[in-house]
């Protein structure tokens, strides 16, 4: 009778309904990402030629991230992230952080969270100073897209044979942002899209971008707009190419440029990969010689799976009135025309750890 009852009770257990949630393991995360940069410029106006040695913190980051089973056909999931200051022993600075509901429907999260024009990227030196936000996303030195945003609605459709679509609504990012919206207050809402399609060796995207920027200016404004065609292509081997091209505009003064980014990465060991990026951007519509050439090569050597050294060197060729930057470099502030160049050496370590 004991056996009976015993057995009852295991098969009770075993017809729970399946809405009864069930919390995954939380995993802690992160990447520390070190380098000495040797920056310099080549600016001829007196006092404005200058060099600097510096230890970089290059994005480093620690996050917590999980989710919860509330039935079969629902999840909530959540992430919080930040950056590390390695350089001066801090944390701070907001990363992707959100909280969202996932299903067969796909995904939707509210917070701070990378924009899909963002995403939808091929940088082949991101978080370094060969960043392609030298010349993609930059509007004559100026980064107006290709950001993480605060106060985003982002919905993330599910993978349909290698084709994903991806939205966002930019709520705004108003002083006043525990307060309802009103007239007053300056228009930064905005929409990201892009469409990603990935099979084979074959990769595509597509990403458009517009906001409001009444909020930086003061003043009312058209609104700022990007597109942005990128193409991958994998020739096996460890070989790698891809393509950028990107038609820009500042709502602020209707300054418009396009620009291309060309990348090339090529697996020379298991462990080894040398790297290739040029770039261009075009003079502004409103004026001549506010162009820019951008150059960066680099080589990796991975000494586990989660660590990494690495070399660069990287450069921008301003024309006689563009001021674009590299990324984190920004001397002379207001000089135009200058050559900047940057040499750097990198450790990257990335880690995670799972906890019940």
């Amino acid at each position: 009778m004991k056996r009976k009852s015993i057995a009852i009770a295991v098969a009770g257990t075993l017809a729970l309904p399946a809405s009864i949630s069930t919390a995954s393991a939380l995993e802690i995360y992160g990447k520390a990402h070190g380098s000495i940069d040797f920056s310099s410029n080549d600016d001829e106006a007196p006092g404005n030629d200058d060099s600097t040695l510096a230890f970089s913190n290059n994005a480093s980051r620690i996050g917590f991230k999980g989710d919860e089973q509330i039935s079969d056909d629902l999840t909530v999931t959540y992430q919080a992230e930040t950056v590390i200051d390695l350089d001066s022993g801090g944390w701070g600075g907001g990363r992707n952080t959100y909280i969202g509901l996932k299903g067969g429907f796909g995904e939707v999260r509210a917070g701070l969270h990378d924009s899909p024009y963002k995403m939808a990227t091929y940088d082949m030196f991101g978080d370094t100073r060969a960043d392609y936000n030298a010349i993609i996303g930059s509007i004559n030195g100026s980064v107006d897209f290709d950001e993480r945003t605060p106060n985003t609605l982002l919905y993330l459709s599910p993978d349909i044979n290698g084709f994903q679509f991806q939205g966002a609504y930019i709520l705004g990012n108003s002083a006043a942002d525990d307060d309802l919206p009103d007239a007053e207050e300056p228009d930064n809402t905005g929409f990201s899209l892009a469409g990603t399609y990935s099979r084979g060796p074959l990769s595509l995207s597509l990403a458009l971008e517009t906001f409001g920027i009444e909020a930086q200016t003061g003043e009312p404004t058209d609104d700022a707009q990007a597109v942005k065609f990128g193409a991958g292509w994998d020739f096996g081997q460890g070989t790698k190419l891809n393509f950028i091209y990107e038609s820009a505009e500042s709502g602020e003064t209707d300054e418009s440029r396009d620009a291309f980014y060309l990348g090339a990465m090529h697996k020379m060991s298991d462990k080894t990969t040398l790297k290739l990026a040029l770039g261009r951007a075009d003079d502004l519509d409103s004026a001549d010689e506010t162009g820019a050439s951008y150059l960066a090569l680099g080589l990796s050597h991975k000494l586990s799976k989660d660590t990494e050294l690495y070399g660069l060197f990287a450069s921008v060729s301003n024309d006689d009135a563009a001021e674009y930057r590299l990324d984190g470099v920004g001397f002379p502030a207001a000089a135009t025309g200058p050559t900047l160049s940057s040499l750097s050496f990198g450790i990257v370590k990335n880690f995670s750890a799972k906890f019940m």
